[in-house]
């Protein structure tokens, strides 16, 4: 199973690998970086809190110079997905296990809402 959640310029794909163990991979323009794997469970959830409408502390450090908060880093290939607010839009920032910055996707009000309905409907 492949779940895509499209944002303007990119997409974050969910992919089913073995049973419960699923990959996340955000693609930005036309690369696609595998941001590593985890359960589903781990995953839905914490994508899930990082697209909810209050984001809570953001105590993570900053990208781009907007403050972040940690949202999930993962099992394997233990990459990081951090999440920030901007002028009422959502933004996921990803960086690489070294430290490396891949990059952002910026989400609309309507995004964030078609992103968290589908990943409830993952959540089963």
């Amino acid at each position: 199973m492949v779940v895509s959640l499209h944002a303007e310029g990119g997409k974050l794909v969910l992919r089913q690998v073995d049973g419960i163990w699923w990959q996340l991979a955000v693609a930005i323009g036309a690369a696609e970086h595998v941001l590593g794997s985890d359960t589903r469970r781990v995953i839905v959830s914490r994508l899930q809190e990082g697209l909810c409408n209050t984001l809570g502390p953001t105590t993570s450090g900053s990208f781009d110079g907007i403050p972040s908060r940690w949202v999930v880093s993962l099992s394997e290939e233990p990459d990081s997905v951090y999440a920030g607010d901007c002028k009422g839009v959502r933004l996921l920032f990803f960086q690489d296990a070294n430290g490396t910055y891949l990059g952002r996707l910026s989400l609309s009000s309507a995004e964030r809402e078609a992103w968290l309905g589908q990943l409830a409907e993952l959540q089963g």
